[in-house]
């Protein structure tokens, strides 16, 4: 029988920016993006953003999800979530229906509710 037999759908694909990467500019894409180097522009993803310790997005964010775990600064946008982990730190503009701050997260800025 065929239902045995079957090979598990491949991972979603997924853009690394590793640490010791620059990027100048704006990265759109539809896969999930870690980043572990930095950003100095805008990031688009219709999936989730995981900035990693040591990772900086300097200028714009829109995204389905953020899990942020590095550094943000600047205005930032999600249609879902957004996570801060005890080691995030934030300084800027968010707009999110869902907000998680674990206790350790350093954040500044003015926040707004996203409904959508």
């Amino acid at each position: 029988m065929g239902w045995f037999n079957k090979t598990p759908p491949p991972p979603p694909p997924k853009t690394v920016i590793a640490g010791g990467t620059r990027i100048n500019g704006t990265l759109s894409t539809r896969s999930e993006i870690e980043l572990e180097g930095t950003v100095t522009g805008a990031v688009k993803t219709d999936a989730v953003l995981r900035v990693l310790p040591g990772g900086t997005l300097e200028g714009e964010a829109d995204c389905r999800r953020i899990d942020c775990r590095g550094t943000l600064k600047g205005s930032v946008r999600t249609s879902e979530m957004l996570t801060f982990r005890e080691t995030a730190t934030w300084r800027g503009e968010l707009s999110t229906p869902k907000l998680s701050i674990e206790k350790g997260a350093r954040l500044e800025g003015r926040l707004q509710e996203r409904s959508e």
